[in-house]
């Protein structure tokens, strides 16, 4: 039997592009789906010197439960390869509600 995810089979494809992104700059929710807007660092002319400014990419849109699923797994594999997320980010660092 092939590879499944949640009793659904899935069939690899080798030549599904990959696609890189420098940051990701917009997170929105709406009508039941998450909304995530990536970008990467281009310069702004062709010859240097040159400033760089983000160029928006594409967008992902999915709905809120396999968003939720992305959130984890990402979280989990960033975790699995030693990256302390609580730490890098600062979070609860300065923050006086704590």
């Amino acid at each position: 039997m092939g590879n499944q995810f949640q009793g659904v089979p899935v069939d690899a494809n080798p030549l599904a592009p990959d696609v890189f992104a420098d940051e990701a700059l917009a997170f929105e929710t709406a009508f039941g789906c998450v909304r995530i807007t990536f970008a990467v660092a281009k310069m702004a002319e062709a010859v240097p010197p040159s400033t760089m400014k983000l160029v928006t990419i594409g967008r992902l849109v999915m709905g809120v439960e396999p968003a939720q699923r992305l959130a984890v797994g990402l979280f989990n594999c960033l975790k699995s390869q030693g990256v302390d997320l609580i730490a890098s980010l600062g979070v609860g660092q300065g923050d006086s509600t704590h």
